[in-house]
């Protein structure tokens, strides 16, 4: 019982982080800062970074979404149809097997295959490099 009223607390305690993060307004968004300089620059930081002055403003963070929904877009209707998004699906997967192919057969086998965790892992340690 004490199990699920300490979960009960938690879940609503993300809740409610959810929602006072939603009502911020843009004014209430701070700047994501640039890496110090001795760092290199994350490819994708310099992407969102369109004006090129060190800090990501809420503007160019909303402004690399509809960027990523028109790329998908391949037919420029506005929407996404199945194949399109099948088209992206498929892309992700080719990138997954180039990554994770040990054995360089172009299969993923499952001891080739990382758990969630590990690719979680994976994922910061790449973008943190």
């Amino acid at each position: 019982m004490k199990t699920q009223i300490l979960m009960a607390a938690i879940v609503t305690g993300f809740g409610l982080t959810a929602v006072q993060a939603t009502a911020q307004t843009d004014e209430q968004v701070p700047e994501v800062q640039a890496a110090p300089a001795e760092a290199a620059p994350d490819s994708r930081f310099t992407a969102l970074d369109t004006d090129g002055d060190g800090a990501v403003s809420r503007e160019e963070f909303d402004a690399r979404g509809g960027d990523r929904f028109a790329a998908l877009d391949t037919d420029g209707d506005g929407a996404l149809s199945a194949e399109e998004m099948v088209a992206e699906a498929v892309t992700r997967a080719q990138e997954m097997i180039a990554r994770f192919d040990e054995n360089g057969d172009g299969l993923l086998q499952e001891a080739e295959m990382p758990t969630p965790a590990e690719a979680r892992a994976a994922r910061m340690f790449d973008s943190l490099d």
